[in-house]
Parts: structure tokens; C-alpha cells; sequence
């Protein structure tokens, strides 16, 4: 698989993720393909198997009334395909810890993504600590 290739597939998957097309984001997955998110350090989400994967994304679907990745620079290494991004979502409903519907959480950090058989393998979002925007309430 060229690099191209694999470049045009992130696209995809991308473009599907921001249109909350979860269909469409799994249709590029692996059948074992695994997702890994950590924010600051800690692991926020680990699932493996495309099932899980779907029930996972419609979860966090529903969790944000919009939402971005922007990849702000591609690359590869080795045989990873490594994404600088950005991450905004605007909280569809209160959520635990105090953030309320409206509020806007923007993460920055990588992606390394790992294809087996021309699918996507492997997700591992890196983040650093979140920046938080409250919406105004009157």
C-alpha cells in the first residue's frame, strides 16, 4: 500500500468522523481494528473489534452537537502513518465533571494509524490536556 494510498483512506475516514458518518468510518476499519485515546496521560478509551468500535463512535456521536478533526500535518513512519490534528466538539448535553451543553472542548495532539490488508488497523490518539471554552449563559 503506498503512502497515497493510505493518506487518501485517513482522508476518508476523517471527513466521515467530522460528518458523524459512522457507518462510513468504520467502513475503512479493520474486522479487529483497535481505538485508543489518551488525554494527558490517561487512557480515556481503549476498544478492539469493529462492533465495539460502532457502538463506541455512536456513543460519542451523540455526545457532541458538532464536532472537528483537522489534520494539521501527515507523514509517515516506519510503516505508521503519523497525523499532527486538532479536536473540537461542542457538548450536545451537561457531562460528568461539570461541562455543560454548549461548552466547547478543543484537543491537540497526534494519531498514529497502522494499516493491515489496505484497512486501518489501528487508531492511537495522543492529546495533551484539554482546553475547555464555557458557552455564555445569561
Amino acid at each position: 500500500m503506498t503512502g497515497e494510498e493510505k493518506r487518501t483512506i485517513i482522508e476518508a475516514y476523517v471527513h466521515a468522523f467530522n460528518a458523524f458518518d459512522v457507518e462510513g468510518m468504520v467502513a475503512y476499519l479493520h474486522p479487529d481494528a483497535r481505538c485508543i485515546t489518551i488525554v494527558d496521560g490517561v487512557v480515556t478509551c481503549s476498544v478492539e473489534g469493529i462492533d465495539y468500535v460502532r457502538s463506541h463512535e455512536l456513543a460519542e456521536s451523540a455526545r457532541c452537537s458538532s464536532r472537528k478533526k483537522t489534520v494539521m500535518e501527515c507523514y509517515e513512519r516506519g510503516e505508521q502513518v503519523v497525523l499532527e490534528l486538532s479536536y473540537s466538539c461542542v457538548l450536545a448535553a451537561d457531562q460528568a465533571g461539570g461541562l455543560k451543553s454548549g461548552d466547547t472542548v478543543t484537543l491537540e495532539g497526534i494519531a498514529e494509524v497502522t494499516f493491515i490488508d489496505e484497512k486501518v488497523s489501528e487508531v492511537a490518539e495522543i492529546f495533551s490536556a484539554p482546553q475547555l471554552q464555557r458557552k455564555t449563559r445569561k
